[in-house]
């Protein structure tokens, strides 16, 4: 009955929550990155990101969503392209980072996203898409990650690969970012957000008003490294232990 009850409280927030989201992006967000596109090429992800962090500041609060953002100032330096490697496990992870990251970015993205109505066009815009069945795909990717590094826009990568539906703090990384510092030199930012999937579990559409916590760790150079496995290796465990100390979660360890 209990379970019952929550759920009638939660389909309004719910409801409200997935309908203002795709009705701004599809009639604001959207046509904004069309024309920001079409008139700036190459230069518009500069225009971009600050468009979206503007909505996701006002989604977040729309929603009644907290973020509460840590090291940030004291980590990243404005104008520097890093490669922000973060933890995955909830849509809101994206409306999280979104909301705090001040320095232009492309985030890596699934292909299959693509696919989604009006929204998907967006990710294509902004997003540098990788289709993880296709080799080929993954080289392309690769290129594109090293091309953007070169040209002053960062990247943010989902190291998981996927979002994390397990309870252990962290599943095993992917090379592609670690690699992509070793090829360029580009710093690594890690990040660790904590309490989204409390907010929005995976693969679900009931939601809750809460706060979420982004943290953001000291950068760390592949040049500190023999090989960027150890590299890839130092960054799982700073996020893990960040994870574990900052969550009141009881994982699977």
């Amino acid at each position: 009955m209990k379970k019952i009850l929550i759920r009638v409280i939660q389909f309004p927030y719910s409801l409200w929550a997935s309908l203002f989201f795709i009705i701004v992006t599809s009639l604001v967000i959207f046509p904004i990155a069309v024309i920001l596109t079409y008139t700036l090429r190459k230069k518009a992800i500069f225009s971009i990101i600050p468009v979206y962090r503007t909505w996701a500041k006002i989604y977040n609060f729309f929603i009644f969503v907290r973020i509460k953002c840590y090291g940030y100032n004291e980590n990243v330096k404005p104008g520097k392209a890093y490669l922000f490697v973060g933890n995955h496990g909830s849509f809101m992870d994206i409306m999280a980072f979104g909301s705090t990251i001040f320095n232009t970015y492309k985030p890596i993205a699934k292909r299959e996203l693509i696919n989604m109505p009006i929204i998907g066009l967006v990710f294509k815009m902004a997003c540098i898409m990788v289709d993880r069945s296709s080799e080929e795909s993954r080289k392309r990717t690769k290129e594109a990650m090293r091309q953007s590094i070169e040209d002053g826009v960062g990247i943010v990568v989902f190291a998981e690969g996927t979002r994390n539906r397990t309870n252990a703090p962290l599943m095993p990384f992917k090379d592609g970012a670690f690699k992509i510092a070793a090829e360029t030199g580009a710093e690594i930012v890690p990040f660790c957000i904590i309490n989204a999937k409390k907010i929005l579990a995976p693969n679900s559409f009931w939601m809750r008003p809460g706060t979420i916590e982004i943290h953001y760790l000291p950068p760390v150079k592949i040049a500190d490294f023999p090989t960027y496995e150890d590299l890839k290796q130092f960054v799982y465990n700073q996020m893990y232990n960040t994870i574990v100390e900052k969550s009141d979660n009881h994982f699977a360890v």
